[in-house]
Formats: structure tokens, C-alpha cells, sequence
């Protein structure tokens, strides 16, 4: 997903970092299921419409050696309940399938998975997740915790992929500053 919060913070420093660096072994490549507005666009991207749950449109793709699951349903999660699990489950395991030869994965999922938190510590990756059940609420978190049992279903298989949870990504839509502690986080995952 490169037109959402994360997916187009993550493509607009990759693109600077390319346009610094001259990296021309870096391509660039988004999918997303619409086309961004031109003046939300990179000229170092290339842009791709499709859907992670298209298995012949990801097939289609070239081989990456490093892939980023960002897709999800999140803004509107509540009224696309079988889309969002679908994105995690039938998306993820196309996108895992797609780049199995890939150096590394990276799919970005959520701190939500813990469920609510009535505590100030930092969460950690032992923590118990506490989520009640049955919620609507709880469909957007259940589907973040399907894709990472997936992924690391994928790791069994000699795959190399990294999880990284992200919380309390926030920020204008546009002018969208997660951008440093998000490319902090995949730097140091991949």
C-alpha cells in the first residue's frame, strides 16, 4: 500500500534517499489499489495498480531483494471487516509467496495487537495480548496478529522476515511527519 499514511512516507524518503545517492540499483516500485493524485507522486517510483489479493497481478511484479507489507484496511476498518482480514491473510501470504527468493521482508503490523492498555510501560513483545472477544473492534487487531502468524509460518521456511509493530502513528495526512521514527524502524528491521 503506497498511498496510505505509511506506505507514501515510506516512498516519498526512499525516494530522497535515491535522488541523494544516485542508487541506481535501487528501483522503487509501489502497489496500491488506485493510482496516487500526480502531485502526490515520486518520479523515482513505479507505480503499479493493483491488489495483494490479485495473485496473478503479483505475479506480474518483478523480484525485489527487499519487500515492505504496509497494505491495510485502517481508517475504515469497521466497515470493511472481511477486506481487512482478507488483506492480512490472502494478502500477506500472495506478497510472501511473490518475494520467497527476496533478501528480506518487512511487514509492518500494529502495537493495537496488545489490546487496550491501562498501563504507561513501553509494550513489549512478551506482553499477553488481552482483547475481547467477540468485538468488532477487535478485527483490524486480529487480522495485524493472522499476517504476523503468517509471516512467521514463512520464517520456518528459511524466508527472512521482519515484523515490525508499529503504534501511535499520527500525523497530518499530508505534510505526514511518522516519516523519521517509521524509516527508523525499517532501517533497522531490514
Amino acid at each position: 500500500g503506497g498511498t496510505g499514511l505509511l506506505g507514501s512516507n515510506l516512498l516519498r524518503i526512499l525516494a530522497a534517499y535515491q535522488r541523494a545517492t544516485a542508487d541506481e540499483k535501487m528501483r522503487l516500485i509501489s502497489v496500491s489499489r488506485f493510482m496516487p493524485q500526480p502531485q502526490d507522486r515520486f518520479a523515482e517510483v513505479s507505480y503499479k495498480t493493483g491488489s495483494a489479493l490479485d495473485q496473478s497481478f503479483m505475479r506480474g511484479l518483478p523480484e525485489v531483494d527487499c519487500a515492505i507489507y504496509v497494505a491495510g484496511t485502517t481508517s475504515n476498518y469497521l466497515n470493511q471487516t472481511v477486506e481487512t482480514v482478507r488483506l492480512a491473510s490472502e494478502g500477506i501470504g500472495t506478497f510472501l509467496a511473490h518475494h520467497v527468493r527476496a533478501e528480506s521482508c518487512l511487514l509492518v503490523s500494529s502495537a493495537r495487537i496488545y489490546g487496550p492498555r491501562t498501563d504507561v510501560h513501553a509494550a513489549l513483545e512478551t506482553d499477553v495480548c488481552t482483547r475481547r472477544s467477540p468485538d468488532l473492534r477487535n478485527t483490524y487487531d486480529g487480522a495485524k496478529l493472522i499476517a504476523e502468524a503468517l509471516a512467521l509460518a514463512a520464517t520456518k521456511n528459511g524466508q527472512r522476515v521482519v515484523i515490525a509493530r508499529l503504534g501511535n502513528v499520527y500525523g497530518p495526512y499530508y505534510g505526514r511527519e511518522p516519516a523519521i521514527p517509521l524509516i527508523q524502524m525499517v532501517d533497522e528491521a531490514i
